[in-house]
């Protein structure tokens, strides 16, 4: 209708003056299609993100795409034209608002999110500065990989890295892991990490390492290059571990080994398989050494793998004697 039309054109002509993220639709008055057209800034116009604003209309409109029409020439904004076929009939209560503010959302680069996102969470004050600084410290390997979400809290254990100038640690399981499945970042302000020096310890700690990857990041006033080292790990004989349980005695005792302030030996897997406390360890540690100078005749290994395989036994242990 002459309505319709006015009402677009005018929408368009608008975006000369604000240029946004912007969708325009038009039902075919019989029901058979729609007509989307999709305005976005023309720096942020790639092929992936054209299939994911086709998948968001597609199932808006509970039809198929019949027809796609890219513009993108030398003007500032690039235009996208979908024809959606609609079998059934176009949705007559679609909130045609809220599709867009759906459309504009997925067309923003993890760089505008993590913007968004550390005001959000941190404040605006504090976020805004993090944002400043942390822009465009992430790789594209990171990007990738991570959420807005994630780095937010990544920032935060970046920040206590840079302020101690010593590693700081994240284990935690992703939503689609096992229960034997963990996954542990790793966050050094001075260093690479070497995984031959990170192995023996998470192995000593029921720990065996299926991949590792590394992010090197450029972090505004930091002394060195920032590294982040994201582990994949299993637990020894595929144990259910709760992350949340065990994670301050685990963080404690690789800190400890890692500074070599505690032995770096198979009595660290206790604190997996007995939910045992980096002092409890090494209370258990000292006993078994004093019994082999008592000339027990049971190894320093036997010990452990007994008090592994017997977590009761080994936690009515600690608690009779502690």
């Amino acid at each position: 209708s002459d309505d319709d039309l006015f009402s677009i054109a005018l929408g368009i002509f608008h975006l000369q003056n604000r240029r946004r993220v912007a969708l325009f639709v038009r039902r075919d008055p019989f029901g058979r299609f729609a007509s989307c057209l999709v305005y976005l800034p023309r720096e942020r116009m790639q092929f992936e993100l054209a299939r994911r604003i086709e998948g968001i209309l597609t199932k808006a409109f509970e039809g198929t795409i019949a027809a796609y029409y890219p513009s993108l020439g030398d003007e500032p904004l690039a235009r996208l034209h979908f024809i959606i076929k609609t079998p059934r009939g176009t949705p007559e209560a679609l909130d045609f608002v809220a599709l867009e503010r759906k459309v504009e959302s997925t067309t923003r680069s993890w760089k505008d999110r993590l913007a968004i996102t550390l005001p959000a969470e941190l404040g605006d004050e504090r976020g805004s500065a993090l944002t400043r600084k942390y822009a465009d410290a992430f790789p594209a390997a990171y990007r990738e990989d991570f959420d807005e979400v994630a780095a937010v809290g990544d920032i935060e254990r970046i920040e206590q890295a840079l302020e101690t100038g010593k590693l700081t640690l994240e284990l935690y399981r992703t939503d689609a892991a096992l229960p034997h499945e963990l996954r542990f970042k790793v966050f050094s302000p001075n260093t690479y990490v070497a995984p031959s020096v990170v192995l023996p310890i998470l192995e000593n700690l029921g720990l065996r390492v299926a991949g590792e990857v590394p992010y090197e990041l450029e972090v505004p006033g930091a002394p060195n290059t920032f590294w982040l080292h994201d582990f994949s790990l299993v637990t020894e004989d595929e144990v259910a571990v709760n992350p949340s349980v065990i994670r301050d005695a685990f963080y404690e005792v690789f800190a400890k080994t890692w500074e070599k302030r505690a032995d770096d030996d198979g009595f660290n897997k206790l604190v997996l398989h007995a939910n045992l406390t980096a002092r409890q360890v090494a209370l258990l540690r000292a006993y078994a050494k004093y019994l082999r100078q008592i000339q027990v005749p049971f190894s320093e290994g036997y010990m452990q793998a007994t008090l592994r395989k017997n977590p009761m036994v080994t936690c009515a242990l600690v608690e009779l004697f502690c």
